[in-house]
């Protein structure tokens, strides 16, 4: 009993003082950077806006830490356009949008039952 409770505290004391890493980028992001997020920054963040009318449509990208109060998922109307945020808290988790992470997890999940029941 007594190695049970000083593994578990062990676990705690090297889990306690990890910290999270986000790529930032700002416009295209092509080539994001990682960053190590500074303290109160725990959760990893997309920012998409969508600026302009009809054909003229700017749309800018930034990915970043940020403090877990900006997180609002969802899209946001404003003044300029829209402004979608998608955020997450697992290292380098802002890499791709939503929709290409769940189709990877799909794909991935089919492979694993196809090896499973043949």
């Amino acid at each position: 009993m007594d190695l049970q409770i000083s593994v578990f505290l062990l676990s705690l004391l090297f889990t306690a003082g990890q910290t999270l890493s986000c790529y930032k980028c700002t416009l295209t992001c092509a080539d994001p950077n990682v960053e190590t997020c500074p303290s109160g920054s725990n959760r990893c963040s997309i920012l998409t806006t969508v600026s302009g009318s009809g054909f003229l449509q700017v749309t800018t990208k930034t990915k970043e830490c940020v403090p877990e109060a900006y997180c609002k998922p969802g899209t946001h109307q404003g003044f300029i356009g829209t402004a979608s945020i998608q955020c997450c808290d697992t290292d380098l988790c802002n890499a791709a949008d939503g929709v290409y992470k769940r189709s990877f997890l799909l794909l991935w999940s089919l492979l694993f039952f196809y090896i499973l029941f043949q």
